[in-house]
């Protein structure tokens, strides 16, 4: 393994010029996508936010604000004339809070503990900006800060019992609706130009790990030669990610039990299992161009089971390529180094199958 990585680095280093020229080629479409995605995945998730919770009218003083519901039906009776916030809570019902993003994450964990543990419950209504108790839902819910003016307005639906509801607010999130279809158009469009241009990169980047000479016009050609099947495997990967994404987020936010949290973690592994065995799909895709992509998908699987943990500690440094990749907005390492580096591997456990020993 250190090996392979040890080729990649020369080989990167030994053809700068190359790498970059994929990489430029691809840097705007993949700079539109990530700004897309910076200005639409929080929409998406304030709308399932809002399916249970939604808020109507905030005060203009503050811009980013959390609202906390925590839905409890086990009341017994009638509670209206306790008048004491805690004893009423133990008795039974719905809490609303409203938080600064700031520092919330430390509260995190009191908010799921404020049922049973006193101090939790205390911390809370402490560091909320507001705070109230909420006896019939569905319904609107008024709430105002310590100096008694109005914060917000929520209007509360299907909570289910015994819940946890946490809702983001930050001004400003929602553009207007001919902003809204351009953010989209203009993701699609970048994303089926990036998408179909993976396989071309891929393939030339292999031609670099092959020691092999070709310039701008194969790259271009090879773009050509794999664009639609290309885009089949890269949606297959964006649904794949979308959805599990989606199962995270839904399971932990907006669920929010403890067995939630659990089936958000399986998501999670699910998720790098995913990765795991279609790690060699693009490098595999351009060696087997006449072949379906479903047997190159099996391909992959195979390699990656068949050769365990070669493929756990390439995983492990692609991680780095990646993050570094997204910090310098792909241009270094960016797609050609995450190629070259998988090339390099999957050139380095090919000749495993070539020995004579494996015949």
């Amino acid at each position: 393994m250190k090996s392979s990585f040890a080729k990649f680095v020369f080989l990167s280093s030994s053809n700068v010029k190359k790498m970059f020229l994929v990489n430029f080629l691809l840097f705007a479409p993949m700079v539109v996508i990530l700004y897309t995605l910076f200005r639409l995945v929080p929409l998406v998730f304030n709308y399932v936010d809002s399916m249970n919770v939604s808020i109507v009218d905030v005060n203009p003083a503050y811009k980013s604000l959390i609202v906390v519901v925590i839905s409890d039906d086990s009341v017994i009776g009638d509670n209206s004339g306790i008048g004491d916030d805690a004893q009423r809570r133990f008795w039974g019902g719905n809490q609303v809070y409203v938080f600064q993003r700031k520092g919330f994450n430390g509260l995190r964990k009191h908010i799921f503990l404020s049922r049973s543990d006193e101090s939790s419950f205390s911390l809370l209504r402490e560091r909320a900006l507001a705070y109230a108790f909420v006896e019939n839902l569905p319904g609107p819910v008024k709430l105002f800060d310590k100096t008694g003016a109005e914060l917000l307005v929520l209007q509360i639906e299907n909570i289910r019992r015994d819940a946890v509801e946490i809702v983001f607010y930050r001004r400003g999130i929602v553009p207007d609706r001919k902003m809204l279809v351009f953010y989209v158009i203009l993701f699609i469009l970048s994303f089926i130009l990036v998408a179909g241009s993976l396989g071309g990169a891929a393939d030339f980047t292999q031609r670099v790990v092959f020691h092999e000479v070709k310039g701008f016009s194969y790259l271009i050609k090879s773009i050509e030669r794999n664009f639609f099947r290309s885009i089949f495997v890269s949606f297959l990967y964006a649904l794949v990610c979308g959805a599990v994404a989606a199962n995270i987020y839904f399971y932990i936010f907006i669920m929010s039990t403890d067995f939630s949290v659990f089936i958000a973690a399986v998501n999670f592994w699910m998720l790098m299992f995913f990765f795991f065995i279609l790690l060699w799909v693009y490098p595999l895709l351009v060696l087997n161009e006449e072949e379906s992509v479903w047997k190159v998908l099996r391909k992959s699987l195979y390699i990656s089971f068949d050769n365990l943990e070669f493929a756990v500690r390439t995983m492990f440094f692609l991680v780095p390529l990646f993050v570094i990749s997204l910090a310098t907005l792909t241009i270094f390492p960016g797609v050609a180094g995450i190629f070259s580096y998988l090339n390099n591997a999957l050139k380095e456990v090919s000749s495993r199958y070539n020995r004579p020993d494996m015949t």
